[in-house]
Order: C-alpha cells, then structure tokens, then sequence
C-alpha cells in the first residue's frame, strides 16, 4: 500500500512568504514616492500658475492703463481692478471675471499665505493683498505654498519694481 505525502506538505513555506512580503513592500514603497512627488508636483505647478498670473497682472495693469490688485482667500486667489468709488457703489475694487484674471480656486489640502513685510496678510472681502500699480511697481509680498499643517513648499517673491521669483523655501522660519 502507499501513503501519498501530499498532506504532509499543504501550505506555503516561510521562504515564499518572505518572498511575497518583500514584493509588497518594494510596491509599497513606490507607491508612498509616487505620492509624495505627486504633491510636490502639484505644489509646484500652482507656484507657477500664481507667478505666471501675477505677472500677466503686470503686464495687464500697464497695458490698459489701470490699477490691479491680487488677492488670495482660503481656496481660491482673484485679481481686482481699482475703481473710482460712486455712491451706489461701497467698494472700490471690482473682481476681475475672464478666464484668465479672474477666480481661480485650489485644492482644501494646500495652504497659502501671503506676506507683507514679514507679516502674513489676512484677505479681506473683495480687497486685494498685493497692490499693483500702472507702472509695474508692486506691493513687495512673499507668498509661501505647502501642505495645510505642514512647513511651505514653495515660495513666490515680488519685489518692489516687479521683479517676481519663484523657488522651494530655502530656511524653516520664513
């Protein structure tokens, strides 16, 4: 008579379990890196979206000739333009609408803040944070870009004359 030895040997040995637990953690991995350059890249895409709206709000101010503010709230940023105040009217700036100037709103999960001479600059409703002028002069600002709860990523800088540069945050306490 023969015993078949196929019961003794039902299961999975300690080496192909090890090996499928080394495969998911290498997936694992890849996946956590993916996401974080997922964020960091769209960090990094939004810097350049405000730095390029910014700018064309440079330009724009110049060309029509005409004063034109930049503001950012809590998801969304907007360009103005300064006008003359009349009696109906109890503010002064008119909230650009085009496809391009107009309201732009980013996700919950990112945080921005702007800076006016080291101070972080609450928006208030329907005024710009960040004054530009006919000439191209600007409210010197710093605008930091990050995760909400965590150090900024990225930081936009406009100086006084126009100049606007944009980079990740060089020191922890901008």
């Amino acid at each position: 008579m023969i015993i078949s030895n196929k019961a003794k040997y039902q299961g999975y040995t300690l080496i192909e379990i090890l090996i499928v637990m080394i495969i998911i953690s290498i997936v694992g991995t890849a996946s956590v890196m993916l996401i974080s350059r997922n964020k960091n890249t769209r960090l990094e895409s939004l810097a350049k979206q405000i730095t390029n709206i910014i700018s064309l709000t440079e330009e724009q101010a110049m060309l029509q000739p005409a004063v034109l503010g930049f503001s950012v709230s809590q998801n969304s940023f907007q360009v103005y333009q300064y006008q003359e105040p009349t009696r109906e009217q109890e503010n002064a700036w008119l909230a650009l609408s085009d496809s391009v100037l107009g309201k732009h709103s980013f996700p919950t999960s990112i945080a921005i803040t702007v800076k006016i001479q080291g101070e972080a600059v609450e928006p208030k409703k329907n005024q710009p944070q960040i004054i530009i002028s006919t000439n191209g002069d600007i409210t010197p600002f710093v605008i930091l870009i990050g995760e909400k709860g965590k150090t900024p990523r990225y930081q936009i800088t406009g100086e006084e004359n126009g100049t606007l540069t944009q980079g990740v945050v060089k020191d922890e306490n901008p």
